[in-house]
């Protein structure tokens, strides 16, 4: 059982455990969200747990790996299954286990996941059985409002006096190399003002407890080594977010983190070209279709197929809450920005008042969106 949490919370600090956990079919991946903030993606875990005023929102059946050509794999979004109180959050969770560990398919590990238990049986049979295996009902779900899905970069506020700096690390690497010594920096940083560290799921850095009068000697300590903070970079740059894939995963089929920096300054610059380059838009790269950096549900989701070739998804919300939808295959490396080119411009002409990119292209849907490339090509 692997738990991601946001933050100091009930949830985050409970361990769940089962008689029978080594039984498990695969893994189950618990996300702990704050109240409208999914920074975490939360409905892309087996479990969500949302905090509300009547107690915990319970999210079931999210998992985005897939397997191209195997029809039966696909990317899902968690279903909201209904609120628990705090004194039952424990018991429902291993209700859930207890499921995926009964019902789960044992026989293809690629479906495996608690999300086609729930493709299977369908929300209502799965609650029921839930609910018999906890004791009692559960209390229809919150209707979820998501303020932003952002990283928490840049510098924030804290309720005792003290801030948080959100520091960008390019795919999580925290190492020194020519020109950024991440490592060091952050090293010094903690040690010498005693900070506390929140790593983050897109693979960032938040600094805790910095004195509001030492926020300057910080940013020097970590300037001087080369490490540049959010407001230094471009917003479609600082939250991309790539995989590890080759050399370093068995499973990759293309590049992604060794090409991050490339693929970002294309699509930087075409966003750039029309009067965007200050625009947020979520990119994330995988080096395979389990998309471990969650591409699915990033704006510009890019997918290692084979050999340097791509499947690019766009449409995805920027709120983590609807999937990208396939807007070209088998797309080689160096021409992801060209072929991005049309849309972006589109956008830029186009979008509606505070329209997200992601929101534009879904409103817009992928065959008015191919149409238009396939026009400005020939």
């Amino acid at each position: 059982v692997n738990p991601i949490g946001c933050g100091d919370c009930l949830a985050a600090g409970t361990a769940w455990g089962l008689a029978r956990g080594d039984s498990l079919v695969d893994a189950v991946r618990l996300g702990i969200a704050a109240a409208a903030d999914n920074c975490i993606d939360v409905y892309s875990h087996d479990v969500g747990i949302v905090p509300g005023p009547r107690g915990f929102t319970l999210l079931v059946g999210g998992g985005l790996g897939m397997s191209f050509g195997v029809k039966a794999t696909h990317p899902r979004l968690a279903d909201p299954l209904g609120v628990v109180e705090a004194e039952r959050l424990t018991a429902a969770i291993e209700a859930i286990i207890s499921i995926h560990l009964d019902h789960g398919n044992r026989t293809n590990r690629k479906l495996a996941r608690l999300k086609y238990v729930l493709d299977e049986w369908g929300l209502e049979r799965f609650k029921t059985e839930f609910e018999m295996r906890l004791g009692g009902p559960v209390a229809p779900p919150e209707q979820l409002a998501w303020r932003s899905a952002s990283d928490h970069l840049g510098w924030h506020a804290q309720a005792d006096g003290s801030w948080m700096l959100g520091v960008p690390v390019p795919s999580g690497r925290i190492r020194d190399v020519e020109g950024a010594r991440w490592r060091t920096a952050l090293r010094e940083a903690v040690e010498r003002f005693r900070l506390g560290v929140r790593l983050t799921p897109q693979q960032n850095v938040l600094l805790i407890g910095i004195p509001a009068g030492a926020r300057e000697e910080v940013r020097r300590t970590l300037s001087g080594h080369g490490v540049r903070l959010a407001e230094q970079l471009p917003p479609v740059v600082r939250e991309a977010l790539a995989c590890v894939s080759l050399p370093t995963c068995g499973l990759a089929l293309a590049e992604a983190e060794r090409v991050l920096p490339e693929i970002m300054d294309g699509i930087h610059g075409v966003l750039a070209e029309s009067g965007l380059g200050e625009q947020a838009v979520s990119v994330r790269i995988a080096g395979c279709p389990n998309g471990c950096s969650r591409p699915y549900t990033a704006e510009i989701g890019i997918v290692g197929q084979s050999v340097d070739l791509y499947t690019v998804f766009l449409g995805a919300s920027p709120l983590g809450t609807r999937l990208g939808s396939v807007f070209a295959e088998k797309v080689p490396r160096r021409e992801i920005a060209v072929r991005l080119a049309p849309v972006v411009r589109l956008y830029a002409s186009e979008r509606g008042t505070n329209e997200a990119f992601g929101d534009f292209c879904h409103r817009l849907g992928m065959a008015s969106l191919q149409a238009e490339e396939r026009t400005v090509a020939s």
